[in-house]
């Protein structure tokens, strides 16, 4: 994927160097390695790919909705809005970019 580079404020999300691991008993599956998009205000972005390929683990880490027990964030940074997602609290954090104006 072509990366550019554009002005911050038209930037709604920004997806940068995001890697996740699933931990097993034995063993860690390193499930995303160094995933990076951004999606403009006003654009649309549609994920395509074979099953299995990290589309849906892509989408959880994200939103912050991989199983807590068993998958972890372990790199990068989710920028929605200016503000990274994997450094604040879920509830707070929540609160605070849903009361944002668009």
């Amino acid at each position: 994927m072509q990366m550019h580079q554009t002005a911050g404020n038209d930037v709604l999300l920004d997806v940068r160097d995001l890697e996740t691991h699933f931990y097993g008993e034995e063993s860690v599956t390193r499930a995303l390695g160094g995933v990076s998009f951004q999606v403009m205000k006003g654009e649309t972005l549609g994920v395509v790919g074979e099953s299995g390929c990290g589309k849906s683990v892509t989408a959880l880490s994200i939103l912050r909705l991989l199983p807590k027990l068993t998958a972890r964030t372990v790199r990068g940074e989710v920028r929605f809005r200016g503000r990274n997602l994997l450094d604040c609290p879920t509830a707070r954090c929540d609160r605070s970019v849903a009361t944002r104006s668009p």
